[in-house]
């Protein structure tokens, strides 16, 4: 029998390694699952987050608890970082990057090491997959919300009438993939072989304008009093 080569038993510890730790190469190979939301305003705590899901104009409150699962896709080694929001500063277990896990799903350095800091310092139209523990609730509680990159979903107005063969011509040397208006054609999904951040944001922004279309902010009404106010942008392009 041939005896394995050292070579052939590190490929092998690695794959394990790999299969043990999580979905690599970003959620383009592995998609996340869960509802297609989008950050509706910027939230200032996670017990009162604002989403915009798609194909639907009205945003939904929801809460995360100590309960629920958060996280996104790890930065450094692409992997899918899951972990409590009382974990978010914990050391990063995915690979030997030494990072808090807020700043791993981040992408970014941000303020304080939490998971509401990493949602606070999304680019515009990053999407967060929702999965509810319990829908009727309302609030609704999230029993996972976890930061999608290989997708974005963006409030547009001005692009009626483009077809996704349209839109994709103006994007897809910017690395999009796939484009079509949604929601009455006021919402935009992408897909993304790049992994969506600051500088695909602010690529497709320049892309939209040049469409005759722009990002809009989204109309939120109050709850208490029934009032409507425009609500900004999650992180705005500028």
């Amino acid at each position: 029998m041939r005896t394995t080569s050292r070579r052939q038993l590190i490929i092998l510890a690695t794959a394990a390694v790999l299969a043990v730790a999580g979905p690599v190469a970003g959620a383009q190979d592995t998609p996340i699952p869960g509802t297609v939301t989008t950050l509706a305003a910027q939230p200032t705590s996670l017990g009162s987050i604002s989403l915009l899901p798609m194909g639907k104009t009205a945003p939904v409150t929801v809460s995360v608890a100590d309960s629920s699962t958060v996280g996104g896709i790890c930065q450094d080694c692409l992997g899918l970082q899951l972990f409590k929001p009382g974990q978010s500063g914990s050391t990063c277990k995915m690979c030997g990057c030494g990072q808090p896990n807020a700043v791993c799903v981040a992408w970014g350095s941000i303020k304080h090491n939490t998971f509401l800091d990493a949602l606070q310092s999304l680019p515009f139209g990053t999407v967060l997959r929702l999965t509810a523990a319990d829908p009727t609730a309302s609030p609704g509680v999230a029993q996972k919300l976890i930061i999608d990159r290989s997708v974005a979903l963006l409030p547009v107005s001005g692009l009626s009438g483009k077809s996704p063969a349209d839109l994709l011509a103006a994007m897809k040397s910017i690395g999009i993939t796939s484009a079509e208006l949604v929601a009455g054609n006021t919402q935009l999904l992408l897909h993304t072989k790049k992994h969506w951040d600051v500088g695909p944001e602010k690529a497709v922004a320049k892309a939209i304008a040049a469409l005759g279309g722009s990002l809009t902010s989204l109309p939120i009404t109050a709850v208490a009093t029934g009032a409507t106010t425009a609500a900004p942008a999650a992180n705005p392009t500028k």
